[in-house]
């Protein structure tokens, strides 16, 4: 193995890019061989890439979820795109994100969180249409499914890409939507999250009032709760209306301090 290594490298084919780490040197190089290979040497050399990717404790799910998907593990494919996708978001890897969800929704295209997945990272990546088009999706889906808590979580998706695309008045929709929904969640953790939900859409179409209203239930009922993420977001969605009061400034700005 070390001589032919060595020719290869020696040859320009390869790089040792760290100790006992090779890369071919050319993409293009890696697509002609990889395009010469028969389709059963491809799936055999994908699904031994995997083995020994998941042997290492990898955690690089884009890869995993190529080998898999070469290898033909639909199944393997999928969880490794919905578990990539859901570390990416919380690391801040937005593309990345993207592109395992939606690489993940090739083998299951009814998935609601590979669908909240690409959603949201859609709408953090600027790709509105696309964002419309997975919220949607995720939506209708809930919603056939008689799934309240999907919905819920889909609507308020929708109300923010709709704002990003200037929809405003699927935007409000989408509120009223929610609205409607809150009473028929199952527990006041997500009653609570979709008031803040609310609560942000008014104080985003400067509704000062509503976004009040709907800030301060949601507050009340997350420090019932000890849900400290949805008490601080009630929190910057009342003190940005406030900031928007003239009188109230100086409240607003001590409340996001």
């Amino acid at each position: 193995l070390i001589r032919l290594l060595r020719g290869a490298v020696a040859s320009g084919l390869l790089v040792e890019t760290d100790p006992d780490v090779f890369s071919f040197h050319h993409d293009i190089a890696r697509e002609a061989i990889e395009g010469s290979l028969l389709g059963r040497e491809q799936r055999r050399l994908h699904d031994a890439a995997l083995d020994a990717l998941r042997a290492t404790g990898s955690r690089d799910h884009l890869a995993l979820a190529r080998h898999a998907r070469g290898a033909g593990r639909y199944d393997d494919m999928v969880a490794e795109a919905r578990t990539g996708a859901r570390e990416s978001l919380r690391l801040g890897s937005t593309y990345q994100a993207r592109h395992l969800a939606e690489i993940g929704l090739t083998e299951a295209e009814d998935d609601l969180e590979l669908l909240a997945l690409a959603t949201r990272a859609c709408w953090l990546t600027g790709q509105h249409d696309d964002a419309a088009a997975h919220g949607d999706r995720w939506l209708r889906l809930a919603r056939e499914r008689d799934d309240v808590s999907e919905e819920a979580a889909a609507l308020s998706m929708r109300m923010r890409t709709a704002r990003e695309a200037g929809a405003l008045a699927d935007m409000a929709r989408f509120t009223d939507a929610l609205v409607e929904a809150i009473d028929r969640l199952p527990d006041d953790e997500q009653r609570a999250r979709a008031m803040a939900a609310v609560a942000q859409s008014y104080m985003l179409r400067e509704q000062v009032e509503a976004t009040y209203e709907w800030a301060d239930k949601a507050r009340a009922l997350a420090e019932a709760h000890d849900l400290d993420d949805v008490r601080l977001a009630a929190m910057v969605e009342k003190g940005s209306a406030l900031m928007l009061d003239f009188d109230a400034v100086d409240e607003g700005r001590q409340l996001l301090e």
